[in-house]
């Protein structure tokens, strides 16, 4: 990556999208300190993160992170994926955590699975419990890479429904999707990269979308 320049306010949903292999996932994961930038630096609440004082797991509890694979933990239940981040990095207590998992588990109509391990889970199911184990943490951003890639159609579409009504307003979402359609109906704000770099950043109209199929033809 080279010159990045992004400036995320409150309450924004941008989609970063481009080919693949531009850097757009590498972005997300330098947001969230899972691989460190060679240069330049990275502010949250106006702070610097990279600072050798930094608290990576405080910051981890601020900057939440769907992942494209989900990420669950295979041997443990669902109540369990969801409330283990809440006892050990929140430090709450085991039954408030339970009842923190609940109430967003019947948000999510997943209320009835809670002991069910990630085997035994669709993959719409799975990234929904995802969703939920980061949204339990209360983010004041949330990252999500490619959080519709290996959905079906109606999958795809009560995902993207989901986020858009479970996440509070106030969070900024930031997204990496080859999903036209996700992007579409999720984005009030698109960056487009290319050979590492932004090309392109704006809000989510029309003007926006015939930019980014002149450059690139994913539209």
């Amino acid at each position: 990556m080279n010159n990045i320049n992004l400036d995320v306010k409150r309450g924004d949903k941008i989609c970063i999208v481009g080919r693949s292999g531009v850097g757009k996932s590498t972005l997300l994961r330098c947001v969230n300190l899972l691989e460190y930038p060679s240069s330049g630096d990275i502010f949250f609440d106006g702070k610097s993160i990279l600072s050798k004082d930094t608290d990576i797991c405080a910051i981890r509890s601020k900057i939440g992170m769907i992942f494209q694979s989900f990420n669950l933990f295979s041997h443990l239940t669902v109540l369990k994926n969801i409330t283990l981040a809440l006892i050990h990095i929140k430090k709450i207590k085991k039954n408030e955590a339970k009842d923190i998992a609940m109430e967003l588990l019947k948000k999510v109509g997943l209320e009835s699975k809670t002991l069910r391990y990630p085997a035994n889970l669709s993959g719409g199911e799975k990234q929904r419990v995802a969703i939920v184990r980061t949204l339990a943490l209360k983010p004041k951003i949330l990252l999500i890479d490619e959080p519709t890639s290996s959905l079906d159609p109606k999958s795809s579409r009560e995902i993207t429904t989901l986020l858009s009504d479970i996440v509070d307003k106030n969070v900024s979402m930031i997204s990496v999707s080859h999903d036209m359609n996700f992007v579409k109906s999720f984005a009030n704000r698109i960056v487009f990269m290319e050979h590492g770099e932004i090309n392109h950043d704006g809000p989510a109209d029309e003007k926006c979308a015939e930019h980014i199929a002149k450059l690139e033809g994913i539209w």
